[in-house]
């Protein structure tokens, strides 16, 4: 009966523990919001029929151009999907297995590269490895 209540108590406290997590990550959101809405896209001048005349880059000097999810093909949406994460479908926002497998891949530093780690993962891993002088 005591072990019951130890675990019934270690349980309430990884739950208010995970509560108390997900209620830091809302507040820090509401803190301290990504500046999502600052992006402003490139201009564009047309004429009266609406055909573009002249195009401005944007303040960096990137061609941004709002677009609405209907102007796109269906069929580059499913490749960029599927070229840059096939399981976009699939999980919350991040895919806990790949943040897993990029650390293990960050941390092991193997001297060959697998097959999911990337030239940019790999490259702080080589240049700890390589000796200066």
């Amino acid at each position: 009966m005591r072990r019951l209540r130890q675990i019934k108590r270690r349980w309430r406290w990884l739950a208010a523990l995970i509560i108390m997590l997900w209620l830091a990550v809302l507040a820090a959101d509401r803190l301290w919001p990504l500046p999502l809405h600052e992006v402003a896209p490139a201009r564009v001048v047309v004429a009266e029929d609406g055909t573009p005349l002249w195009r401005f880059a944007d303040k960096q000097g990137v061609w941004r151009y709002p677009v609405a999810l209907d102007d796109v093909s269906p069929r580059y949406l499913q490749a960029l999907i599927q070229y840059e994460d096939r399981w976009f479908w699939r999980h919350p926002g991040v895919n806990p297995l790949s943040v897993l497998r990029a650390a293990c891949c960050k941390a092991g530093c193997s001297p060959t590269p697998t097959r999911r780690c990337t030239a940019w993962a790999r490259m702080p891993c080589n240049c700890r490895s390589t000796p200066r002088g």
